[in-house]
């Protein structure tokens, strides 16, 4: 009998289990972009003209004012190279998506010499417009 019930049991369990992996959301839906967001055609922020002693060093943004509805990917592994840095955007929120939108925000660039520790520099672009996700500012242009 103990057996029974210890079987019954394990069925359970495995039910349960087996239930919750079917049902979780992977992002993959109508609109969605999978389940890690920001890949290939999320959107981006590009920084260029940036002091060559910064190269080798990696770069996170954030928004200050404007929409608030976009952050990077927060990996922190943007590295900058040739004086330049891509760093890709997506929503907030769950499930990261990609972003794809038309808007003008305030941001900060960090520069940090290991990912998302040490920072080294920050620096404020005002008015940056992205456009299907994209922007570009450079250097010159920060506050």
């Amino acid at each position: 009998m103990k057996n029974v019930i210890k079987l019954i049991g394990i069925a359970i369990l495995v039910s349960a289990i087996g239930v919750s992996m079917l049902s979780c959301d992977d992002g993959g839906g109508p609109g969605g972009n999978g389940g890690g967001g920001g890949g290939g055609s999320g959107g981006s922020l590009t920084v260029t003209g940036i002091p060559a002693e910064y190269n080798g060093r990696y770069a996170i943004f954030s928004p200050r004012t404007g929409f608030s509805g976009i952050r990077d990917e927060v990996s922190g592994d943007s590295r900058i190279s040739n004086r330049r840095v891509t760093i890709p955007v997506v929503r907030t929120g769950y499930p990261v998506e990609a972003y794809n939108g038309n808007d003008i925000v305030n941001i900060e660039v960090t520069i940090s010499e290991r990912p998302l520790y040490d920072v080294i520099a920050s620096v404020r672009f005002d008015s940056v417009q992205f456009r299907n996700g994209r922007a570009t500012v450079d250097w010159s242009d920060r506050r």
